[in-house]
């Protein structure tokens, strides 16, 4: 389902430059608005004055104040041209985030909103580097915190959250779209599997392929003649333990966390000896023996809801009995 989208007046209208269906070698640069619609400003110097109506149309045009910052952001919604003269008229820079628990965010309006200025009493601050369409291309998102975005948060004005990371997550998606900032931070605009628009994120914050359980990939990696055997702890949040299992006795204990990263634990004889720790694509980052072997493992995790933690205490012993205590977690 749809996130909760902030309807905005001026939203910017975006256009694709050139075919749709393009291959790696031909990608077709995508095209904003034209400069400076909804590109992020700021004022040259203070005290600039802000009138209702461009002064060079309507000389008494009600007078609505002065600025009182170089640094606040602005972006551009209109401009007119009077007398080879270039008028921008001002809105609020919005960066509004989608709501999590209680929290909601409120926009803080300027009374100088929807004013005009000289264009050239403005100083304009580029965001994008480059920006163009790509091969479909397959990613999954790892966990459910990265919320997708109508452009990538802070490259241009007028801008919000428009899908629940939450609603995409352990799943593949399709990028087609890639914007990379000044500042060289890549983002990829996705849509589902039945050409649905998402939104964007930032590529680090997705695993290129198609979406293959990382659990079940851990419990049968390097071994034979074993049966997976899998209890979920919070199926919301992907919290999961799995036991590879042979005549009665694991071989091997897994976990998985919300950020798709898994814990491993190998069993010999009945005793846990090792601990493996991979990212979601498999990426090793730790592998520790144990000084003394112990018939059961036991992990702690945190999970939160918005505003709500529990935290899980798990246990799994080697004939593959799991017991999952949970404990409230405390209030953000």
């Amino acid at each position: 389902m749809r996130g909760i989208k902030f309807g905005l007046a001026m939203m910017m209208g975006l256009m694709i430059g050139g075919g749709v269906s393009v291959t790696a070698q031909a990608a077709k640069r995508v095209k904003l608005p034209p400069y400076p619609i909804d590109r992020i400003m700021t004022f040259k110097t203070k005290n600039t004055k802000v009138y209702r109506y461009p002064r060079a149309a309507k000389p008494h045009s009600k007078y609505l104040g002065k600025n009182k910052s170089v640094k606040k952001t602005w972006t551009i919604s209109k401009v007119v041209r009077i007398k080879g003269k270039r008028y921008a008229q001002l809105m609020t820079n919005i960066q509004l985030p989608l709501q999590h628990g209680s929290h909601v965010y409120g926009v803080s309006w300027s009374r100088l909103e929807g004013g005009y200025v000289p264009l050239s009493k403005l100083r304009y601050h580029k965001k994008i580097q480059s920006y163009t369409t790509m091969k479909r291309t397959a990613y999954w998102l790892s966990n459910r915190d990265n919320d997708f975005w109508e452009m990538p948060e802070g490259t241009v004005g007028n801008n919000s959250a428009v899908e629940y990371g939450r609603d995409h997550a352990y799943q593949t998606i399709y990028a087609y779209q890639t914007l990379t900032t000044v500042k060289h931070r890549r983002y990829l605009n996705f849509k589902t599997a039945k050409g649905e628009k998402i939104g964007w994120l930032p590529a680090d914050a997705v695993y290129k392929g198609k979406y293959v359980d990382p659990l079940k990939r851990e419990l049968t990696r390097d071994l034979v003649d074993t049966t997976p055997v899998i209890t979920v702890v919070n199926r919301q949040h992907n919290l999961r333990v799995g036991c590879a299992m042979r005549d009665g006795v694991a071989q091997r204990v897994a976990l998985i966390d919300e950020w798709s990263d898994t814990t491993t634990i190998d069993f010999k004889d009945g005793l846990a000896v090792k601990k493996t720790r991979r990212l979601g694509d498999g990426t090793k980052t730790q592998v520790k023996n144990f000084t003394a072997p112990t018939s059961q493992v036991t992990f702690t995790r945190n999970i939160w809801d918005d505003v709500y933690g529990t935290d899980y205490t798990i246990t799994v012993s080697a004939t593959g009995k799991v017991k999952v205590i949970t404990m409230p977690g405390g209030e953000a």
